[in-house]
């Protein structure tokens, strides 16, 4: 006889002894989990041997006991023997009790500090030698000390500890290197003037670079007080309640003065002067700007500035100015803030026609003026600076055009290209346009062959072109065309395209002219390559003392003038080859005579077909055999 066992079914809907409740399924998070457990939260309730649960969340504060709820006295708030959860506050206090508790007292310890007791003070434009701040405190971790250092009013100098360094021996071709190699010190981020920075390293390491190899470089021209500010990152103790261990240390700044007034000048007009287009009607002269921070330092007003302005040809103005336009303009007088405004308006009116040399000059003179009070520094003098700025004449309409670096004309111009690709065009000149046209459109095409530009920053190619294609456009600065983006043009053309005669076109557009195209014509050198490829198998199999035909290798060239050598090597197995051509085939093998054949491409086509190969006789193995395929001159009997 065999005797049943049941086992309760979590899920089936019927609820036994065993389970705390049972809704019919085994979801968690309705009240009933997937063990048949009543869930904390909620209350089941119903479920038989017949019929599931039902279940709901339980409400603290209803005043219905139910769930995991041990009381319930309608309020959700504790203090009163029911919880705000719904649970019974016990409050009992023990008959007796033997806890005992053991308080250590620690030491407090060195506190952490930063200090630096000195008093510190430097010329104008002078680097400080910041020595003996010091960093005293326990230390959490001797190996990893960080302290963040920042600079107001100037920057941590490299260059002084460098040279010290530099001046021993002691070389490296990365500052950053020298300076890590001789201090252990590391610095995040690093520059040779660190407004800001992190150094870290052993406690030794740092506190030894703070107090001995600190330099400091006030800004430019500055005169005032220099903010050292330290902050420990990590690496120290914090003591009585600290949460940062800091300190300013402050440089004073005694200023000297010793600058002239200096007359800045954009790089563009230094490097090119300016453009004026002859008759027009005016052309700016901004760009020059005054700087005289000594003067400015002068509070009481007894120094300003003279500025003197005046053209070797044509007239000078500024709009607004009753002096109107005039060669020798009068002198402006007041402080470099309002001369500066000034000078961003001066405008320049050109001679109708250009001049011979076509160049007209911009004199520039700056005088400070000292009217001295009691209160002016004894050191401001009196001081002038002058430069002058070329001002180039441009013809009224002159179009774009190209020409070569030797005097020659592109157009017609044939250029013949040697074996090595690409082909470097160096000697391309771009002549802008006249009159003031700052940007031009430059197409570049090739009937054959691919173009490149040698330098492409900042260029955006226009009307779906890109470099490496034959056809070229983009817009660029007449500056930029000129000196970079033609002065290094790169062709590359295809082996298939050898001997023949290819056009190269560039067109110049300036938007105010009629588009002109140049065309130079491109010399492709000779096609001297041939290719040799095996039209068979690659393994061959033939009888003892037989023979087999290896008449399987094509070569193909551009140049039906190519005399070419075919040179049939096997070994080690001395065999032989022969030609079987009807109705002239030789019956025998004649040893060497037709292993070795020469002569121009399309004759040795007609005859590879017929080569025969024969083995020593009783050979059997493996014989390799290579075709060697080289250009050799004809022999002339």
């Amino acid at each position: 006889m065999v005797q049943d066992y049941c086992h309760p079914k979590c899920g089936d809907g019927v609820r036994v002894p065993s389970e705390g409740c049972d809704d019919g399924n085994t979801k968690d998070g309705d009240g009933c989990s997937s063990s048949c457990i009543v869930e904390t939260g909620y209350v089941c309730y119903g479920g038989n041997s017949s019929h599931a649960d039902s279940c709901k969340m339980t409400v603290c504060g209803d005043g219905v006991v139910e769930g995991a709820e041990e009381c319930d006295d309608f309020n959700d708030f504790g203090g009163d023997g029911c919880s705000a959860v719904c649970l019974r506050e016990i409050k009992e206090v023990a008959a007796s009790s033997d806890t005992q508790v053991v308080v250590t007292i620690m030491p407090l310890g060195q506190i952490c500090r930063i200090y630096n007791a000195r008093q510190h003070e430097t010329l104008e434009d002078t680097t400080y030698h910041l020595q003996n701040t010091i960093v005293t405190g326990d230390v959490s971790d001797p190996n990893d000390l960080r302290i963040h250092v920042q600079v107001l009013n100037g920057s941590i100098a490299m260059k002084p500890l460098v040279d010290i360094y530099l001046a021993q021996g002691r070389n490296d071709s990365i500052w950053q290197a020298i300076v890590q190699r001789e201090t252990g010190v590391h610095f995040e981020p690093y520059s040779d003037n660190m407004k800001e920075t992190v150094i870290s390293g052993t406690h030794f390491e740092v506190a030894r670079f703070l107090q001995y190899f600190m330099y400091i470089a006030p800004d430019l021209d500055f005169n005032g007080y220099v903010s050292v500010l330290f902050t420990v990152v990590s690496g120290m103790v914090m003591n009585h309640g600290a949460e940062v261990c800091e300190s300013n240390v402050v440089v004073r700044v005694i200023p000297v003065f010793n600058d002239p007034a200096s007359v800045m000048v954009l790089d563009s007009i230094k490097n090119s002067g300016y453009q004026c287009q002859a008759a027009s009607a005016s052309c700016s002269l901004a760009g020059i700007s005054l700087y005289d921070p000594d003067c400015e330092s002068a509070v009481d007003g007894s120094c300003f500035l003279r500025l003197e302005l005046n053209a070797s040809l044509g007239f000078l103005s500024v709009p607004g100015h009753p002096a109107g336009w005039q060669e020798v303009f009068p002198s402006l007088v007041g402080h470099a803030a309002g001369l500066n405004a000034a000078l961003e308006r001066l405008s320049f009116f050109p001679p109708a026609l250009p001049p011979e040399p076509p160049e007209a000059a911009l004199h520039v003179s700056v005088h400070r003026v000292i009217e001295r009070t009691i209160a002016t520094p004894e050191g401001l003098l009196p001081m002038v600076t002058s430069l002058t700025l070329p001002i180039h004449i441009l013809s009224a309409d002159t179009p774009p055009t190209l020409s070569l670096s030797s005097g020659d004309a592109f157009h017609g111009a044939v250029f013949i290209m040697s074996n090595t690709k690409p082909h470097y065009f160096t000697d391309i000149v771009f002549e802008p346009p006249g009159a003031i046209v700052t940007t031009c459109i430059i197409e570049l095409k090739v009937s054959k062959g691919l173009l490149f530009l040698g330098d492409t920053g900042g260029l955006w190619f226009a009307d779906g072109t890109n470099n490496g294609e034959s056809r070229l456009r983009f817009v660029a600065n007449s500056t930029d065309i000129r000196n970079r983006f033609l002065a290094d043009v790169r062709y590359a053309w295809d082996d298939n395209d050898c001997s023949n005669l290819e056009q190269f076109n560039i067109t110049v557009d300036s938007g105010h002219h009629e588009p002109l195209t140049l065309i130079a014509l491109l010399v492709l050198p000779d096609c001297q390559g041939y290719q040799a490829q095996w039209m068979g198998s690659n393994k061959l199999s033939m009888m003892e003392d037989s023979e087999i035909s290896i008449g399987h290798l094509n070569l193909t060239t551009k140049d039906t003038h190519l005399f070419l050598m075919v040179d049939v090597k096997h070994g080690p197995a001395e065999g032989d080859c022969k030609l079987v051509r009807w109705p002239e085939s030789i019956p025998s093998f004649v040893p060497g005579r037709e292993c070795h054949l020469d002569g121009l491409v399309k004759g040795l086509n007609e005859v590879l077909p017929y080569l025969v190969y024969r083995p020593p006789p009783d050979f059997f193995g493996t014989v390799q055999l290579e075709f060697i395929v080289f250009k050799t001159e004809a022999r002339r009997s």
